[in-house]
């Protein structure tokens, strides 16, 4: 057996065995996107900013302890940014986790809360 044909049975088997099936999100999915729209575009941004901040910050602190660092604190500003005071080393993987941590923190959260919300709402 030659590569080309390899390949092609290998695509085939793969194509054959994958059926893609739509999800049954049903009214979930509306009522998730209504109420993050209302937060975003609503007035409540001004009182969820402050908490996305400190959840962003926080993500620095939890990942930089994880990694050997020590806490020393975090500023949050009136602007809504801020900034995570960790010690440890300048260089290494540990500095590198914990400079990007924060980013996905704030979803990583908002996705458990979700799933805890739609697990517990299951269950009515």
């Amino acid at each position: 057996m030659s590569w080309p044909e390899f390949v092609d049975q290998l695509g085939s088997r793969l194509a054959s065995s994958l059926h893609p099936v739509a999800p049954h999100l049903g009214d979930r999915l509306i009522w998730v996107l209504v109420v993050a729209a209302v937060v975003v575009f609503g007035p409540s941004w001004r009182w969820v900013c402050p908490v996305v901040t400190v959840i962003h910050e926080l993500g620095h602190a939890a990942v930089g302890v994880a990694c050997g660092r020590r806490f020393r604190g975090f500023v949050v500003s009136p602007d809504m940014s801020g900034h995570a005071v960790t010690k440890g080393r300048a260089r290494g993987p540990g500095m590198v986790l914990t400079l990007a941590a924060g980013y996905p923190m704030p979803g990583f959260i908002g996705a458990v809360l979700i799933w805890a919300a739609i697990g517990s709402a299951s269950r009515w």
